[in-house]
């Protein structure tokens, strides 16, 4: 068989590579999640999507050739963000494709502390925002202010309250809001009230028996009323107010002697009342001192010849000596218990007689006073609560103690060498004293008067001098207008009385009692240095 070659034919066949897409190669979803579509483009006859976190999920989560995919992502409660990775699968791939995801943080917004409280002034306060995204301020007062009022991520707020001067409590609501947050976080703020103050000033009012209308003031921040009761004679106005004012005080025209008072209270609430005391005095009852006029001189003071040997022995009036005085006025009668009732609205005496008989158990204390206002007179400071202030006060005069020297001047009738006793050399023509006293003090008066028409200043009552005691004074005695020493703890009473004997009546005879003391036999009577 011839050979023959046959040539062979190899047919060979090309192989379509798998190909496998996705339309994303990340994911970011924010924190609320959402839905994202992704397109899978394959030619591969089925592929699969997975994830590693369960808030990922798809809708196909498997196909084959193109389709496309929704991914929904679940909303993220933490406050930091998530991350996960789709995985891409199918027939023939060998390595599968990835999609890396990640959602958002959930937004943080929180204020500390939740509340503030301001006294009613106070320094500023400070919130602490912590937050993870911006956020804005608002409050509901004009009273409160707040900076800064916006900022993102962590942050202070400086919180100023102004002054509150009411008494009331105040409040109002910081809010710090985020617009993916449906609720606001929210601080309380109180602020107290100033503390309720109710003041009176003055709060004593003291009324002649007819003045004018005086006034206190109110100083508070509340409310408040006056009240008062039981004086129809008294008209305030305004009775009621709020905060600072004047209170208007009117009192009737007191026609009686004896005076009258009244407390207006003043009250608010939550406070102390305050008391207003007020007084009005009496008319003054119609009183008259007689005064002599007792002109200016100089005279031999102390044991005189005319004195005797009732004077020999006692020191207390020597050594005799000259003395020169100016003019003054004496009461020609010791006073009376009429006249110190109309005064001083009482009887001290140990023995009430009525009102024509010398006043005595006073004590020198409550003729001068001892308190309240003063006023200065020849040398002696007499006060409010003394009779002779309150005298002076009603009559307009100028009354006061005499002194020793002038007491002895007008006793002896301005004489040096005339009478032992005022007015006679006869003891019981002048004073009423142990012998003929009958134990008893005697209507002034009674008895005949000196050389200048004066009554008693021999007898009935010792007097009170404004002088202090000291048995050596005249030693060193000055000779014009003598005022007595400085300093002592006795005071001078002159003129003897109803107790004593003839001897102690004399016009040079000195003795002395303790000023705060009260005697029985023990009165006075006044001076002036004008009319």
């Amino acid at each position: 068989m011839l050979g023959m070659s046959v040539t062979g034919c190899l047919e060979t066949t090309k192989e379509i590579p798998i190909t496998l897409t996705a339309s994303a190669s990340a994911l970011h979803f924010p924190f609320n999640g959402e839905e994202q579509t992704i397109t899978i483009d394959s030619n591969t006859n089925s592929w699969r999507l997975d994830c590693d976190a369960s808030w990922v999920s798809f809708s196909p989560s498997s196909g084959s050739k193109k389709g496309t995919v929704t991914v929904r992502a679940s909303s993220n409660s933490a406050t930091e963000n998530l991350s996960a990775t789709i995985t891409i699968t199918g027939t023939g791939i060998l390595t599968p494709r990835t999609i890396p995801v990640s959602i958002g943080a959930a937004p943080l917004l929180t204020i500390t502390p939740p509340s503030l409280s301001f006294a009613a002034s106070d320094t500023p306060k400070q919130l602490t925002v912590a937050s993870n995204t911006s956020w804005n301020v608002s409050n509901s007062t004009a009273w409160l202010t707040v900076a800064p009022m916006s900022g993102a991520n962590n942050g202070t707020l400086t919180v100023t309250a102004t002054v509150n001067t009411s008494t009331e409590q105040r409040t109002a609501t910081v809010s710090v809001s985020n617009p993916d947050l449906t609720q606001p976080r929210t601080v309380n703020v109180t602020q107290s009230g100033v503390n309720p103050v109710l003041q009176v000033s003055p709060t004593t009012l003291s009324f002649a028996a007819t003045d004018s209308p005086k006034t206190f003031t109110v100083s508070s921040n509340i409310n408040w009323s006056v009240s008062f009761s039981g004086a129809s004679w008294l008209t305030v106005a305004p009775m009621s107010g709020n905060g600072d004012g004047t209170v208007t005080v009117i009192p009737a025209a007191n026609t009686a002697t004896a005076g009258r008072n009244v407390n207006l209270t003043v009250s608010g609430a939550g406070v102390s009342s305050q008391t207003v005391s007020v007084s009005q005095s009496g008319t003054a009852p119609s009183i008259t001192i007689d005064m002599v006029l007792v002109s200016g001189g100089s005279f031999t003071m102390g044991c005189t010849s005319e004195q005797g040997s009732d004077c020999d022995s006692n020191e207390r009036e020597r050594p005799s000596h000259s003395v020169t005085l100016s003019t003054f006025y004496i009461g020609k009668y010791e006073v009376t218990e009429g006249q110190w009732k109309a005064v001083m609205g009482d009887n001290p005496s140990y023995y009430p007689k009525g009102d024509n008989y010398p006043v005595e158990n006073v004590r020198w204390n409550d003729i001068v006073g001892t308190s309240g206002a003063t006023t200065v007179i020849n040398g002696i400071t007499y006060y409010a609560n003394g009779f002779i202030y309150k005298l002076n006060q009603m009559t307009g005069k100028q009354y006061r103690l005499p002194t020793e020297a002038e007491w002895e001047y007008a006793a002896r009738g301005r004489r040096s060498n005339g009478n032992k006793y005022s007015g006679s050399n006869t003891v019981g023509d002048v004073a009423w004293y142990s012998s003929n006293s009958g134990s008893s003090k005697h209507p002034v008066g009674t008895k005949a008067a000196n050389e200048l028409g004066i009554y008693d200043m021999s007898g009935n009552v010792y007097e009170w001098c404004s002088d202090w005691f000291s048995s050596s004074y005249y030693n060193s005695s000055p000779q014009n207008n003598p005022l007595g020493p400085s300093t002592g703890s006795l005071r001078v009473g002159r003129g003897g009385s109803w107790y004593s004997s003839a001897s102690s009546v004399r016009v040079s005879f000195r003795n002395y009692w303790v000023p705060g003391d009260r005697y029985d036999l023990l009165g006075f009577r006044l001076a002036s240095s004008s009319n």
